[in-house]
């Protein structure tokens, strides 16, 4: 033994922490994901799937006129 007490917690970096939470690895997640669909449904030839604009846009809309508001309350 050295005599030196084992080093138990560290403190990280801002940059570290933030790139190791789970906020960050989730809004990664979606960004991929919305940037995937966006990018291919224009090229789709069949309407399977709305851009990600018309995704955000209709989600907007939907919580100011109160539709997914009071579903979320009911479930």
């Amino acid at each position: 033994m050295s005599g030196r007490p084992a080093e138990v917690e560290r403190k990280l970096s801002r940059a570290r922490y933030f790139v190791d939470t789970t906020v960050c690895s989730q809004d990664a997640i979606i960004i991929f994901l919305g940037g995937g669909v966006g990018g291919y449904a224009p090229f789709s030839t069949i309407a399977l799937f709305p851009t990600f604009h018309d995704t955000i846009i209709t989600m907007f809309d939907r919580v100011k006129e109160g539709t997914i508001p009071l579903r979320a309350w009911a479930s």
